[in-house]
């Protein structure tokens, strides 16, 4: 977790210098989610999902944080408004394909 915690600090600083950039709020929730405060990572990526409709990775974060969260219909949600948004998108697609399978395997 010592690589989460420098994340968390480098997002938290370029956050301090640039406090409405998209990346920088991003990278904290994705620090959040590797750290496990999902309800946090959950808070920053609403608002952020909020102010950037339209850019997929946030649905994507949201999904994997609310998949830790146990909100399995949440996380495929997410990830579905994901692929809608990038039909082409890598990411969404795998991380669905494995929520999916590990769903499949209860």
């Amino acid at each position: 977790m010592a690589s989460a915690a420098a994340a968390e600090k480098y997002a938290e600083r370029s956050l301090a210098r640039t406090p409405e950039t998209y990346q920088a709020r991003l990278a904290l929730a994705v620090a959040k989610v590797t750290e496990g405060d999902l309800p946090q990572a959950v808070d920053i990526l609403d608002r952020l999902i909020e102010d950037y409709p339209l850019r997929p990775d946030a649905w994507v974060q949201r999904g994997i944080a609310r998949f830790g969260q146990r909100d399995a219909a949440g996380a495929r949600a997410d990830l579905e408004h994901a692929i809608e948004l990038a039909p082409d998108d890598r990411t969404a697609k795998r991380v669905l394909k494995r929520i999916n399978e590990r769903l499949a395997g209860q």
